[in-house]
């Protein structure tokens, strides 16, 4: 996961909303706080795309990943969003249910937590 973590915060980082589509699976869900899901590529990437280009950084790292077979690990992250001045935004928590899809790694379910 660490590879494919590495590509969502370079995506991120980059503004390049292609980028960050390319790690969810077609038929994802995310569930964000505060909001409702989006479920398939097209909803996500209407719901994430302001975010990706309003953010200056995310910072992502794995507390935990777990083996649930040989095509799906649930992975706990600790995250921290910072703003295009280097000021931090936000930090959380996230849990992901990755999939693996014709031999990549993709986000089938994300969902996070942002601390008040």
């Amino acid at each position: 996961m660490a590879a494919q973590n590495t590509k969502y915060m370079e995506a991120y980082e980059e503004d390049n909303v292609e980028g960050v589509m390319s790690l969810y699976s077609n038929d994802s869900i995310i569930v964000p706080p505060n909001g409702p899901n989006a479920t398939g590529i097209n909803a996500i990437k209407e719901r994430l795309s302001p975010v990706i280009l309003a953010v200056g950084r995310l910072s992502l790292e794995t507390v935990d990943a777990k083996a649930i077979d040989d095509d799906h690990i649930i992975e706990h992250t600790r995250m921290h969003v910072y703003k295009k001045s280097g000021e931090l935004l936000s930090q959380g928590k996230t849990m992901v249910l990755w999939r693996k899809e014709n031999g990549d790694w993709k986000m089938h379910w994300d969902t996070w937590n942002v601390e008040a």
